[in-house]
């Protein structure tokens, strides 16, 4: 079992859960702490607070927001986030287009045996079935 926090895991790929003694989760703990490793040894945990910051509960402030601060309108310019300018006109191969032309060949294979091909032909149009 994978211990997660709004939706983050936040420790370890498994836990032993044992009604009679021996590896387990250890008693006590308050509500809202987390399990957490001690040393790098076998089921050596504790339960702690969680950590201070972060989270999905925003920044402490931002352009004069403060608080649980979360993004609004206006935060981001398109080229602040990767957005290509309005003016950019894609050409074919940007869209995965294939030129006029282009193409020599076609295939029709299943997806194992487009998988296993070990060369993937550039004037082939390969067609996968299901």
């Amino acid at each position: 079992m994978a211990i997660y926090v709004n939706g983050k895991k936040v420790a370890g790929n498994s836990v032993t859960v044992s009604q009679s003694g021996g590896p387990g989760l250890p008693p006590g703990g308050a509500a809202g702490q987390l399990l957490s490793k001690k040393t790098a040894g076998d089921y050596d945990t504790e339960w702690i607070d969680p950590p201070e910051g972060g989270g999905s509960a925003g920044v402490a402030s931002f352009n004069g927001r403060a608080g649980a601060v979360v993004p609004q309108a206006g935060d981001y310019t398109a080229a602040m986030v990767g957005a290509r300018p309005d003016t950019w006109t894609p050409a074919a191969g940007d869209v995965g287009a294939v030129p006029a032309g282009a193409v020599a060949s076609i295939q029709s294979l299943t997806q194992e045996e487009y998988d296993a091909l070990a060369v993937k032909g550039t004037t082939t149009l390969y067609l996968i079935g299901e």
